[in-house]
Order: structure tokens, then sequence, then C-alpha cells
């Protein structure tokens, strides 16, 4: 059962049994349907990769461009070629990358050199692990499951280079560095945790040529990503000033428990998590779960836990930071991919698992009643991410407070033409957050089908003062304008949009159409 391929094996066979039903769901409308169904003259072509590779994400063109990930854009260009519009490659995809991340995984840890029964163990535990469903079940969800698969075989292939100085392990911990890398930002903080570890390892020490192989590679890496990504997004900053760097901080930090309670008790899950609605109980009682395995380990190998410990928030604290700074913060649990690693490198050195091994039964026991409790937990799970209406109609329960899961409600039931509904929606969010971003553009929507057009005039300016970038507001004000036979101000608004987004091809056909009249 453990030897050869026999691991990978159960490890694909857990995650495409619980799993292949996801292949079959539709779009979430939480980024999907920006990134891919208003994305296709992007997706529609192999030969549009290198564009990829030349802009924001979200083809942001202003100084709030701040996300460079080309190869997640990429993989969406693969997948566009299979099934277009329809959700069925992308979800394809993220099950192969989470299957192959999971193999991974068992790599890594027996590489760390963990008995391969309990590197088994922790690898389903983490491919069956009910708060990484939206990793896999979410497409966009992929920007983590992606850099967590090219960072854990980075960091593998760096092990064995320490190990055997052997130049083909070295040139995959590179490139894989630099895939991780151009997949999402957090991927940076492998570089300082490779330094940690040479620091804090038993072994004989790293040579100063080794050192300086690995850094200059390091140094190459880097400064090959920084270019390109300052070529792509006009040499906006990857992090932002001191005074709003601590502001995340401090609105983040009580997100590390959340987190934290989510790796041992994952039931409070939501699918856009906000601390009001969170809590922190669960983050609690897993701090003193840990702590207690610990205290109660005779032979501490600290080295070893404080890596774990750094692991996990050397890759969590960076998601705290928000690419605009007036939003409502945000713990996707997408984003605990990567992090739980670290927790399980500091389980594994406990004596609670030590005594697990050395009770063969025992060990089956539990680690059975573990992978079908979550199992049975991510199967339930998953189908909140069926389709639109199921995802925003539980991020509603899950989320009460998350004014992002009101408006976004109550976008789904504008499009069902509910608009008194969606009208209750968009108010309750604002209540919640009086600059809550798409609120008052969907309002000034619903007005105008309608008739009501003095009213949406009125909505559509208030977004235009809260994202005086966004050309979709300056669209709907045009057509507002348009409709009352006012051509003078659609002019002026079409005008707008074209400024806000020289690619808008409507508002130029417009500005053509109407331009000599």
């Amino acid at each position: 059962m453990l030897n050869g391929w026999r691991p990978y094996f159960w490890i694909i066979t857990a995650g495409t049994l619980l799993y292949s039903a996801v292949a079959f769901f539709g779009f979430t409308y939480l980024d999907d349907n920006f990134l891919i169904l208003k994305n296709q003259e992007l997706l529609s072509s192999l030969t549009n990769i290198p564009k990829a590779f030349q802009q924001d994400l979200f083809h942001m063109i202003h100084e709030k461009a701040v996300l460079y990930r080309p190869v997640l854009v990429s993989t969406f260009i693969v997948d566009a070629q299979l099934t277009g519009h329809s959700a069925t490659a992308y979800h394809l995809t993220n099950i192969l990358i989470h299957l192959a991340a999971s193999c991974s995984l068992f790599l890594l840890l027996a590489t760390m050199r963990w008995s391969k029964g309990v590197c088994l163990i922790f690898s389903l535990i983490f491919c069956v692990h009910p708060a990484l469903t939206s990793a896999v079940a979410w497409i966009p969800g992929r920007n983590d499951s992606l850099m967590s698969l090219f960072t854990i075989l980075s960091f593998t292939f760096f092990l064995r280079y320490l190990r055997n100085r052997g130049a083909a392990s070295l040139i995959l911990h590179i490139g894989l560095l630099a895939l991780s890398l151009l997949s999402k930002e957090p991927a940076l903080m492998l570089i300082p945790l490779c330094v940690l570890y040479i620091l804090l390892r038993e072994a004989e020490p790293l040579e100063l040529n080794g050192k300086l192989i690995l850094g200059a590679s390091w140094l190459v890496v880097i400064s090959g990503w920084f270019v390109l990504r300052a070529l792509a997004l006009s040499h906006n900053p990857v992090f932002p000033d001191a005074s709003l760097f601590l502001r995340y901080m401090m609105n983040g930090a009580p997100a590390i428990l959340i987190y934290l309670g989510k790796v041992l008790f994952p039931f409070n899950l939501s699918v856009v998590p906000n601390i009001k609605d969170s809590g922190i109980l669960y983050g609690i009682a897993a701090l003193l779960a840990i702590a207690v395995a610990i205290f109660f380990t005779k032979e501490r190998k600290y080295r070893r836990l404080l890596f774990g410990a750094a692991w996990f928030l050397a890759f969590l604290i960076p998601t705290f930071l928000q690419s605009r700074p007036e939003k409502t913060p945000l713990f996707l649990e997408c984003r605990l991919y990567l992090p739980i690693i670290g927790i399980f490198i500091i389980l594994l050195d406990t004596d609670f698992i030590k005594k697990l091994q050395g009770s063969k039964r025992g060990a089956m026991i539990t680690a059975a009643c573990t992978i079908i409790a979550f199992s049975i937990l991510t199967w339930q799970y998953t189908s909140v991410f069926r389709d639109r209406h199921s995802f925003w109609d539980a991020a509603v329960k899950q989320s009460p407070n998350s004014p992002l899961a009101h408006v976004n409600l109550g976008v789904i039931l504008l499009q069902d033409e509910q608009y008194d509904k969606a009208e209750e929606e968009l108010r309750h969010a604002l209540r919640l957050n009086p600059k809550q971003r798409s609120a008052h553009l969907n309002l000034g929507i619903i007005y105008n089908a309608r008739k009501q057009y003095h009213q949406a005039i009125e909505e559509f300016l208030q977004e235009i003062e809260i994202r005086p970038d966004y050309d979709a507001s300056y669209m709907h004000l045009a057509y507002t304008y348009y409709v009352q036979k006012d051509i003078k101000k659609a002019m002026e608004y079409w005008q707008s949009a074209l400024k806000c987004n020289p690619n808008n091809s409507k508002a130029r056909e417009f500005i053509e159409a109407f331009g000599n009249k």
C-alpha cells in the first residue's frame, strides 16, 4: 500500500471520488464571470498567452493594478480551447491541480523523512479537507492551488539540492519558484523560508559556494519577476506604504485564529468569510489543542516547530493585503491552501502523532475516522459551489454581515428580474458599507428597468463618486441620457468611459456613431 505508486493511487482515488461531481458545476459569479465569461476575447486563442504577461489579472490599466498572475491566466486560456464558455474544463483543471498538489505534498513530507504511512495520512487529510474546498470547487480558487503546487515542488527540490548539490534539483527548484511567483504573489515568501530552513537545519551546514549559487539563483528569479511585473503594471509597488500595510495587518490579525480554527475544526465555513460572522472560538480551541500537544511532547524538535509556524504565518499574512483599502476585509478559505502545511509540520512532530504511528490499529482507526468525517463535510460543502444561486444564497446565510454577499445576491436577483428583492439586498449591502462597490450601480440599473431615470442617474453618480475609474458606471449613465434623447450628455459620459478604459469598444462605437450629430 505504501510502496512505489500506491500512495499516489490512494490520494488520486480519494480526491477523484470526492470531487468528480464538481466537473459538472457552473459559475459562481464571484470573479469567474470577469476572469472567464467576460474575458473570452483574451481566452479564445493560445496566441494570446503572451498578452497574459502584459497586464493585470482583471485588466486594470490605472494605478490600482496590483495583481500580476500570468500563469493563472494562461491556464484559463488553455481551458477555453476545450469548452469555451462552459465551466467544465475549468473545473476539471482545478480538480487535476488539487490532485497533483496532494500528491506533491506526499512527496514533500516523505522528502522531509517522515514515515510513508503518516505522509499518506496527512496527504489524504489535505486532499479531503473541508476548508480547502473553495480552492477546488471555485474556479478562481485555482490561484492558490496552482501557486501551492509549484511551491511545494520547488521546496521539495530545494531540500534535494541541500542533500545532493545536484544541478537538476537546483534548476527544478528555481524553475518551479518562477512559475509559483507568476501564479500568485505570496510565493515570494518561499525564499525567506528556504533561508530560515538553512539556518535551522541540523545536518551539515551548506558551504559558502552552495549559498552563493542559491542566492544568485533567487536574485535572478526575483529580478525577472519584478521586471515583468513592472512592465505590465506600470511600476506599481508590490507592497503598500507603511501606514496602509500596518492597517491591513491590524485588520487581519484576528483572521490568524479564524484560519487556525478551520485547520482543526472546519465547521464554521463560509464562501465569503469575514471576521464578524466567523468568530475566533474554534481558533482559540485549535491553538490550545496544538499547545497541549506540544507541551506533552517529550522530545520537542524546536527547530522543526519554529519552521512549521513560520511556514503557516509567512504564506498566510501576505493574503491580508488588499488591492483596494476601501474594501471590507475578506478572508477566503482557499488562501489556507498553502499555509495549512505549516500546521501539518508542527503536528507531525508531536507525541500524539508519534504514538499513533506506534499503535498501527489506533493510527488506522483515527486516520480513517478523520478522513471519512472530513470527506462527508467536504462533499456537503461542495454543493454550495454548484451555481451562482446556491453560492450567493449560502454566502448571505453564512456571512449575513458581509456587504459583498448581499450586493452579489442582489445582482443575481436583478439578472432574474426580481427587482424588489434585488433592491432589498442592495440596500442592505449599503447599510453594512455605505461605500460598497457596485451597489449603487445595480440600483441604477433597477431604476432604469423601471424607467425611473432621475433616480437611476443619482445612483450612477454615487457609484462614480465611490470608484471614478470604473467605465461601466459611465456607460450606464450615458445609456440613461441616451434613452431620454439627451445625446450631448450621453456623449460626455461615453467619452468618460473611454478615458477610463481605452479598450472599451462599445464606448468608441457610440462616440463614432453620434459624434457628428
